[in-house]
């Protein structure tokens, strides 16, 4: 078992004051031209239907080192239909196109469950006033967690068809706590949480939460056993580092964080994306974002998935405007096969960000549905689109898909060892869906 008191992961070499600092790794200097290979960026305009799939118009240009928006054109405006289940007779005999949404666990069973478990603390739950602030799956359990309480509550998923048709059926659900702590045995509140898989079974969990004393709040991230034991976690911090994570699949952990606090508007300054080791020792490699008076600040990231790119969602600020708006970053999380001739190359020789533009999207979370698509929610959480990226094409295709619903999808979260499935919740309700193809456990 790892544990940062007698090993200082490598994460601290990063940048916390300013780009300048010197790391506290010995590193070649460098520069964001060497870290970053090149970074393309796509603007793809809302109703497009250029038929070339990399048309450009006739000032564009490849850019090196920079992020600019150009007239890069393609976009798929096939809409499916995310259905709520009794809708299928308004769109005729043409089904395949459906994902059925059902809902798995009803809110006041739910948090009723969830209180009983706690009647051994000294936490109650006001199951009138309680808040989801994450969730995350499995093939056996969803993962969730509660405001202001530092507990992961993991919840059976039975019956196997991960449907309860009554909240009366849903009464005997099982639900165990795991007490996060850290390494001074203070309480850990989660904000956020993933899961790492080894061939279908879920080993570890990570948090990116806050622990307070003295009315002193200390962000950190840290790693968990499935049975709630501490494994590893970074150094701590007096504003929010750390912004978003994911598990790639490679086992090694992608992370945006700031390198400092936020602005009055509430923007990081000046952030990365970084690759690290499962348990924080080593860092692979970073991105840096920062043109000028324009800063980007990651809010999602996802493992490699369509095309073997991982995927993070961006805000773009404008200090000039005192506006944001939405981009997608799309990098190779390891080597590309088609650059790999026996030998192992650094990251600065194949690392490669594409920002892309989808002016009919305006993406907010996103997932990696499966090894083909990319899951991506609006800013307003009532729409979805699948975006993937046909091997046989040099762009990405977005793909909306509607549902005849108002409700905010609140917090998502895709399963680690089940194809094409993802849970969602909406008010303290959590839903299911399966894409039309078969889910199967992952490999």
């Amino acid at each position: 078992m790892l544990n940062s008191r007698l090993r200082e992961p490598a994460y601290c070499g990063l940048t916390e004051n300013a780009p300048t600092d010197v790391p506290r790794r010995r590193l070649k200097p460098t520069t964001i031209k060497d870290r970053i290979a090149s970074i393309v960026s796509i603007h793809i305009p809302s109703g497009s239907s250029n038929n070339d799939h990399f048309f450009r118009s006739k000032n564009s240009q490849w850019k090196v080192d920079l992020v600019e928006d150009y007239d890069f054109t393609n976009m798929n405006d096939h809409f499916g239909l995310l259905s709520l289940g009794k809708v299928e007779e308004q769109i005729g005999d043409n089904k395949s196109d459906l994902c059925h949404i059902t809902k798995v666990f009803d809110r006041n069973t739910l948090f009723s469950s969830i209180n009983d478990s706690l009647q051994d603390s000294t936490y109650k739950l006001d199951t009138s006033d309680c808040v989801l602030t994450c969730i995350a799956s499995d093939s056996n359990f969803i993962y969730i967690a509660i405001q202001n309480l530092p507990f992961i509550f993991k919840i059976d998923l039975i019956p196997p068809n991960l449907i309860c048709e009554s909240p009366k059926e849903q009464r005997g659900m099982s639900v165990t706590k795991l007490h996060l702590r850290t390494s001074e045995s203070t309480e850990l509140i989660p904000s956020s949480i993933c899961l790492r898989s080894v061939q279908g079974e879920t080993k570890e969990v990570y948090v990116i939460g806050y622990s307070q004393t003295d009315n002193v709040s200390s962000h950190l991230l840290a790693c968990f056993s499935t049975d709630g034991h501490l494994v590893a976690q970074t150094r701590k911090h007096s504003y929010r580092r750390y912004l978003a994570l994911d598990v790639d699949t490679d086992g090694c952990l992608l992370m945006a964080c700031s390198s400092d606090p936020e602005n009055t508007s509430g923007v990081p300054l000046t952030t990365q994306i970084c690759k690290l080791t499962p348990y924080f020792e080593r860092r692979i490699f970073s991105i840096t974002m920062r043109k000028g008076e324009t800063h980007y600040f990651p809010e999602w990231i996802t493992k490699s998935c369509a095309r073997g790119q991982c995927w993070a969602s961006v805000g773009r600020w404008d200090n000039a405007s005192q506006t944001v708006s939405r981009r997608l970053f799309s990098f190779p999380g390891v080597q590309p096969k088609c650059e790999i001739d026996g030998n192992v190359r650094s990251p600065k020789e194949w690392l490669r960000v594409i920002s892309w533009n989808f002016d009919s999207f305006p993406a907010g979370p996103i997932f990696a549905l499966d090894s083909e698509h990319l899951l991506a929610i609006d800013t307003e959480r009532t729409s979805l689109a699948l975006i993937a990226w046909p091997m046989e094409q040099e762009s990405a295709n977005l793909q909306r898909l509607t549902k005849p619903s108002n409700r905010k999808i609140d917090h998502f979260c895709v399963s680690t060892t089940l194809n094409s499935t993802a849970f969602f919740s909406s008010g303290g309700d959590i839903f299911k869906f399966t894409f039309p193809e078969v889910a199967k456990p992952l490999q």
